[in-house]
């Protein structure tokens, strides 16, 4: 059997085909196929229950391939989510009606991501208790969430613009939005506080600018995760109140 025409990365969401001749050693051979996926290797996943949901509900729709032995083309329909498997590994066999004659190949599919998810928060809604009588920086809040797209960074910097990234769709930043007008609420990384890079799993502090139950008894934040995506997509964390 000939080399397959496949590309080895394919978009996911996509059409796309390619094709698998056979030639035999006797003349005016004709052939029966069969067509099978030998094995796939899903992506790791996180561990919100969102997450698993959405992956079983895509694994139970499936990708479908096909073969077409009039034109000798091996199609794949639809189905093709990296986030639910990044690679395939394809085996078609021909076999000889007349002579019995066996030929296999092996098809290497493996997906390019795109950015069609969004950012989504973890354990939700947050909240929090803080007393005026808290002077100074005073953690609230662990907060955390996740993209089912991928992230691959080349480099590393303190400013995230100066990154490199093989994909940033999956890759995710905090920004307060709304309620902080003072500037008394700050998110920072918890891998490195000190930069000013809000990325991965942030905590929620009181940035030491007074609070005064007297002006204000409660206070409603709104934080905003963000893809590195193009165009960029966002979720909105419901609540968090302190």
């Amino acid at each position: 059997m000939e080399d397959v025409e496949l590309p080895y990365t394919l978009s996911e969401g996509t059409k796309s085909s390619a094709y698998a001749t056979v030639k035999s050693i006797h003349e005016g051979e004709h052939f029966d196929y069969t067509f099978e996926v030998i094995a796939k290797n899903a992506p790791p996943c996180c561990c919100s229950d969102r997450c698993g949901e959405e992956v079983e509900t895509a694994v139970e729709a499936g990708a479908t391939f096909t073969y077409d032995v009039c034109s000798a083309t091996l199609s794949v329909e639809n189905g093709l989510d990296r986030e639910v498997y990044i690679e395939y590994q394809l085996k078609l066999t021909a076999t000889g009606v007349n002579f019995g004659e066996e030929y296999e190949t092996t098809l290497y599919l493996t997906l390019g991501d795109v950015n069609d998810n969004s950012p989504y928060f973890h354990d939700t809604p947050y909240s929090a208790s803080v007393t005026e009588a808290d002077q100074g920086s005073t953690e609230l809040l662990l907060i955390e969430a996740s993209d089912r797209d991928d992230a691959v960074r080349k480099s590393f910097t303190e400013n995230a613009d100066e990154d490199l990234f093989t994909s940033a769709n999956g890759y995710v930043t905090y920004e307060i939005t709304d309620g902080d007008d003072m500037g008394q609420f700050e998110l920072r990384d918890t891998r490195n506080p000190s930069t000013s890079l809000i990325e991965g799993t942030v905590k929620l502090f009181t940035s030491g600018v007074d609070l005064d139950r007297e002006d204000l008894g409660a206070y409603t934040l709104t934080i905003t995760a963000c893809d590195g995506g193009s165009p960029e997509r966002t979720d909105v964390v419901p609540t968090v109140s302190a």
